[in-house]
């Protein structure tokens, strides 16, 4: 066992982005042997071994699909039929599997175990979501909460990836997490001062550094507070070395120690009101966010999806792109809706190269994590490109998700499978610089669906490149369409799926339209339409003022109703 994680270790460091014939064979060789010694029921696990196996289960199911062996199916049948095989069966059942193993039946052999497995399951996501087989199984993971849940290992990737699997769903395993959460963290309740100062905001996160999403989109609200509020940072996990420190009088680290939450940076607080610009992109976030740190908890959409139970009261919403029907379905949060997108974009932190157009090419810009490529987005590709040239190229930045349990190679091949190998190309993390450099090759670009981006489309308007868009139900897949509305650009934004596949289409095919929208893109003051609007952070600012002078009368009322504060311009 100590032998076979070794080597499993080596491989999880290296992920593969091409493999010599050699390497192949080696890989070939040690899966050969691996699934070998794991159905041999004289080979035991012992329990010292057993949770870094499970561990190993999304690494295990990337080598597997690299090798000639492609799944585990026949060796797990084959494990069906012998005794005391839980470990064996939990290591090597993964989402890349085709049979179907009964979860309850596993949750009744041992709960503590299985839940750690259900919990790592989630953890292949980043490769499987574009393969029908692999995303229907995942779906179906989601759909199967297990009151017994209770061994949270990776937590942070079960809520973040569920969002991305299965979006009416994901509520179903967020309560659960939270709940169980809540149940644990008792001891960690934060004691406070009884007169709380309505001028202090502790600002709660891991993501504030000038490259992160989460900062681009609210670096000018925050801003807006100062100098009225006196806020302080208190950082999730190691300081990140770029992290800015303007805007605040003081800095903290909140992390886990020995698998525990260490909230002391925290006690004896008088904060009025605990702001999160983000909660689920970590697990101290996740952690957090089950605890009452101020009397008044907030968060937006730096990371756009509920907490679906969390101790978080409010949330900072947009009355311009929410749907107002929606709004008791999206969120948990008692919803307060701001004019505007819900964000206050910052100008994109690039110059432009003024790169010339590719000609041998037609590249199409995907910018889009790869847990955005799912199977439905595919199938929609896939009849795009049956309506295209055969020159046309789909450029996928997958940013730096593949690079981790060798997700990178797996990832490109069944992407290659579904769309053809010579019409797409799939590029491994870039940094900013060089990510929009390799953007201005492209003539057009595509947004992703049902979990759309907000960020790249700037970055795509930055450029001047026209990008499609699809909107839905929720603020991740209709922010998109708010910012080119808000461009200047209402045809770029497709209400149905079957207008979205002739939208891209057109831009594809239609070569006269496709510049003239480039052109006017250019002649087009995007930046005073998008950037510096001073409105965006005042009416955050209005916003956290209401919220704290009302809080009390606020909780009492005991709604779900949105709050529509009165905003002076």
């Amino acid at each position: 066992s100590a032998a076979l994680l070794g080597v499993l270790q080596v491989l999880g460091r290296n992920t593969f982005i091409q493999v010599s014939a050699d390497t192949q064979a080696e890989l070939d060789e040690f899966v050969n042997c691996f699934l070998f010694l794991m159905t041999r029921a004289e080979y035991e696990i012992r329990d010292r071994y057993a949770t870094a196996m499970v561990n190993m289960n999304p690494l295990i199911g990337n080598v597997v699909a690299l090798s000639g062996f492609k799944t585990t199916d026949a060796h797990l049948a084959v494990l069906g039929r012998q005794q005391n095989n839980l470990v064996k069966v939990l290591t090597l059942y993964s989402a890349r599997n085709r049979m179907r193993i009964d979860r309850k039946k596993l949750f009744d052999i041992n709960p503590t175990l299985t839940s750690l497995w259900y919990s790592i399951f989630f953890g292949i996501y980043h490769s499987t979501c574009v393969d029908e087989e692999s995303w229907n199984h995942l779906r179906e993971h989601v759909a199967y909460v297990d009151p017994r849940l209770t061994h949270l290992n990776q937590f942070h990737h079960m809520c973040f990836a569920a969002s991305y699997i299965d979006p009416d769903r994901d509520r179903l395993l967020k309560y659960q997490v939270n709940t169980v959460l809540q149940g644990s963290l008792r001891r960690s309740q934060v004691a406070r001062k009884d007169k709380p100062d309505p001028r202090r905001i502790a600002v709660i996160t891991n993501r504030w550094f000038p490259s992160h999403s989460v900062f681009r989109n609210q670096a000018t609200w925050l801003a807006a507070l100062r100098p009225e509020y006196d806020l302080e940072l208190f950082h999730l996990g190691p300081l990140h070395p770029d992290t800015d420190r303007s805007l605040f009088s003081a800095v903290h680290e909140v992390s886990i120690k020995e698998g525990k939450l260490d909230v002391s940076p925290l006690m004896g607080n008088d904060f009025a009101m605990a702001y999160y610009p983000e909660v689920g992109m970590c697990m101290e976030s996740i952690m957090l966010s089950n605890v009452r740190v101020a009397p008044i908890q907030v968060t937006s959409y730096g990371h756009s999806v509920s907490t679906f139970g969390s101790d978080i009261d409010y949330w900072i919403g947009s009355a311009e792109v929410e749907l107002p029907e929606e709004l008791s379905n999206n969120y948990s949060e008692r919803v307060v809706l701001l004019p505007g997108l819900g964000i206050a974009n910052l100008k994109p932190a690039y110059e432009l190269q003024n790169k010339p157009i590719r000609q041998d090419r037609l590249v199409v810009n995907c910018s889009w994590y790869p847990q955005k490529v799912n199977w439905p987005l595919v199938g929609m590709m896939k009849r795009v490109l049956e309506r295209s040239p055969r020159h046309v190229l789909l450029r996928f930045f997958s940013g730096g998700g593949l690079m981790e349990v060798n997700h990178f190679l797996p990832f490109v091949r069944s992407l290659q499978g579904a769309l053809g190998a010579d019409r797409i190309e799939v590029l491994p993390g870039l940094n900013y610089q060089k990510y929009m450099t390799a953007m201005e090759e492209g003539a057009l670009s595509l947004d992703a669906y049902h979990y759309g981006g907000c960020n790249t489309v700037v970055d795509s308007l930055h450029i001047r490149r026209p990008i499609a868009t699809l909107s839905g139900t929720k603020w991740y897949n209709r922010i998109g369409g708010g910012i080119l509305r808000k461009a200047g650009f209402p045809e770029l934004v497709a209400e149905t799926k079957e207008a979205f596949i002739d939208l891209c289409v057109r831009l594809i095919n239609d070569t006269a339209w496709r510049e003239d929208l480039t052109a006017r893109m250019k002649a087009t003051d995007i930046d005073s339409r998008l950037y510096d609007r001073p409105e965006d952070g005042r009416h955050f600012k209005q916003a956290i003022d209401y919220l704290i002078a009302h809080h009390p009368e606020l909780k009492q009322q005991g709604s779900k109703q949105p709050i529509q504060p009165i905003l002076v311009s």
